[in-house]
């Protein structure tokens, strides 16, 4: 800070603050400096009092353009994280005003992310905040202690050819059950098929444009997880033929409830109904409507659908760049550790060679099933019935015994 004394005889300084020039003068230096100190936190206090109800969507553009406005990929991946989960849950609420135990359910809220997209959002909270509090706007950092709840690192498998065909039988017993078509045909995520419209789904060319998601936590329609989420995929034949009989209007969802896309409840319990038939087809013990004895394994989860779509891509010989472009990965090593461009004729390919390796794995475990079922005894009514109950005392010991 310069200090000039001028010719009236008072001493004279000035100081910036927010991109502007203040001057202040003194008779005496030690005046001058006193008054420029005091100016100078007054600014700041104000600027702290104007600034108390900023929000945390106001703040975390700001951090973006700040911190992260490169447009490098990873400044990308902070921006789809802040925009597309953070923003639309949290974004209305103070930063003053918001505690850790908030942080921590919202964290827990999204459990069901990958660990890798779990830990990324925590990191981007715990970012966001520090310079919250670095730039006085709080008082307390309530994402420092933030700790990932458990959550799943890899977890997700392929399904068995016959687990597989156990899923078709079942989804074709009910016409909401082409949800399960799209994501083992076509690899859609299941935030895609919820909102999916008859407008993306182009019969004559065999694609669906994916274009829109279901927002987490929300019924709000937004752009894909990310950039590379937006693709076109290829209709399979066999999936083709299904579509084409219910197609509707363009502004119509594929999958509805009452003319509304689905949710993620009603989502979830049309995959547990799915599922709970797969088990009964495949010859689980039911009593009074539960299922006493499962005749398959319970590891099993929706995303496990898109994950056998992927693996069936290379099993059907499909280069794992053009995998990677299918699958709407935005990260190569996702999928491989090399990218190359693909064009719409390798695509088509690509998805012929899958619905034929699909076909005939599906013939040969139609095959298979017919054969565990003639080789089963005839069952009547009442040995069914005595089945279910012995079944069913067998599970009461278990739990008595543990």
């Amino acid at each position: 800070m310069s200090l000039k004394q001028s010719k009236d005889g008072y001493f004279r300084t000035s100081i910036s603050f927010e991109g502007r020039k203040y001057q202040v003068a003194g008779k005496t230096e030690a005046e001058a400096y006193k008054k420029a100190g005091k100016l100078r936190s007054e600014l700041e206090s104000g600027r702290r009092k104007k600034r108390q109800g900023v929000t945390l969507a106001v703040f975390a553009k700001e951090w973006l353009q700040t911190y992260h406005g490169t447009g490098s990929e990873n400044d990308k991946r902070y921006e789809q994280i802040v925009k597309g989960i953070i923003i639309p849950e949290l974004g209305a609420k103070k930063l003053r005003n918001i505690t850790e135990s908030e942080l921590q359910r919202f964290l827990n809220d999204h459990s069901d992310s990958s660990f890798s997209q779990l830990s990324k959002i925590r990191m981007t909270l715990k970012q966001i905040f520090h310079k919250a509090r670095k730039n006085h706007l709080i008082v307390d950092d309530p994402a420092e202690d933030l700790v990932l709840p458990d959550c799943k690192k890899g977890t997700h498998r392929s399904l068995t050819p016959r687990e597989t065909y156990l899923l078709l039988q079942a989804a074709s017993e009910r016409p909401d059950g082409l949800y399960m078509k799209i994501m083992l045909y076509c690899g859609l995520r299941p935030q895609e098929v919820d909102v999916l419209q008859w407008r993306f789904v182009d019969l004559d060319k065999k694609v669906i444009y994916v274009r829109q998601a279901l927002k987490h936590k929300t019924s709000i329609i937004g752009p894909p997880k990310s950039d590379a989420g937006e693709r076109d995929v290829p209709i399979p034949d066999v999936l083709l033929e299904e579509l084409k009989p219910r197609a509707a209007g363009p502004d119509e969802f594929v999958i509805n409830r009452n003319g509304k896309h689905l949710t993620e409840s009603s989502r979830y319990r049309l995959w547990k109904a799915i599922y709970k038939r797969m088990d009964i087809l495949a010859g689980a013990v039911v009593y009074r409507n539960e299922i006493v004895e499962h005749a398959i394994a319970q590891d099993l989860d929706l995303y496990d659908l898109r994950h056998t779509y992927c693996t069936n891509l290379q099993s059907s010989g499909v280069a794992l760049n053009i995998a990677k472009e299918l699958m709407g990965h935005e990260d190569v090593t996702v999928t491989a550790n090399i990218y190359t461009h693909t064009v719409s004729d390798n695509l088509h390919d690509a998805i012929g060679s899958l619905g034929a390796f699909m076909a005939g794995e599906a013939t040969r475990q139609e095959t298979e099933e017919k054969k565990r079922s003639a080789d089963r005894p005839a069952e009547s009514e009442e040995d069914r019935k005595a089945r279910g109950r012995a079944a069913k005392l067998r599970s009461q010991l278990r739990v008595i015994s543990a």
